[in-house]
């Protein structure tokens, strides 16, 4: 799903009249602009690469997880919040907490307004769009049921 800004980014001549980048168009983009599909596929795999071993990523994953968990049950009950509620509440769980224990990289004491407010700023950070793919979340309760990306696009 494109946001406005994205679609904002990609001039009109490479979309069909429906709004859709077809293959020939981004065929059409790299050969006027002498860009070897060598290049272009570098590119997309340097700008969309997410290392999961690294234990930042595997913390922001984790984070993404639970407020995605949040907002799905919220949507599920039909009485879905404000996204910075959504966020407190995760950062007020008790498995936020012993998470943050485990992975907290400043050995200080929890400070829940302000990592309230970092989960907000960086669920709304469109660099963290990437991360925000079906591919990334099982449903909770779940060990192989993925939340469909539909959902993720409504809930997120």
């Amino acid at each position: 799903m494109f946001e406005k800004d994205d679609k904002d980014l990609i001039p009109r001549e490479y979309r069909s009249k429906s709004g859709e980048v077809t293959l020939s168009a981004l065929e059409g983009y790299l050969k006027k602009h002498e860009i070897t599909p060598e290049e272009a596929l570098g590119y997309v795999i340097e700008h969309s690469r997410i290392d999961p071993s690294h234990p930042r990523t595997e913390w922001k994953i984790l984070r993404f997880t639970m407020y995605l968990w949040e907002r799905h049950r919220e949507y599920k009950s039909n009485a879905i919040g404000k996204k910075k509620d959504t966020c407190f509440k995760v950062v007020n769980s008790k498995k936020f907490k012993d998470l943050y224990t485990a992975y907290s990289f400043n050995p200080k004491k929890l400070n829940e307004l302000k990592e309230a407010e970092n989960l907000f700023k960086l669920v709304g950070d469109k660099r963290q769009k990437h991360f925000f793919k079906s591919r990334f979340y099982k449903e909770e309760h779940s060990s192989s049921k993925l939340i469909p990306q539909e959902i993720i696009d409504k809930i997120k």
